[in-house]
């Protein structure tokens, strides 16, 4: 049997992947119009995401935007899941691409 990994773990990885990505929020209080919008759509995905029980736990999504690309990661059970993460994020206003890089849990029921 597969285990998830810790919260603790993902978040760490979510950094990585910000710090890879050079996340706005990472190099100081940015208050460019870029940064401002990057948050607003982080902000708008994530309110996307907890109106879907789908996406809800089990399930962990982590959602950051750099420049209205959007990175999601995480773990999810299904790839139906996978890629309603994907399309709920690409209908954000703004959003000009999204990069999914959620990865399956492998616990499907």
């Amino acid at each position: 049997m597969r285990t998830r990994p810790s919260a603790a773990w993902l978040g760490s990885l979510s950094c990585l992947i910000a710090a890879l990505a050079g996340g706005c929020e990472l190099v100081g209080h940015c208050t460019s119009s870029v940064c401002v919008e990057d948050r607003q759509i982080t902000r708008e995905v994530q309110a996307r995401f907890s109106g879907a029980p789908e996406l809800q736990a089990p399930n962990q999504v982590q959602v950051q935007s750099r420049r209205h690309v959007v990175y999601l990661t995480g773990l999810v059970d299904t790839p139906f899941e996978q890629q309603m993460a994907q399309s709920l994020a690409a209908q954000v206003p703004g959003v000009t691409r999204v990069d999914n890089a959620i990865a399956l849990s492998g616990n499907a029921h």
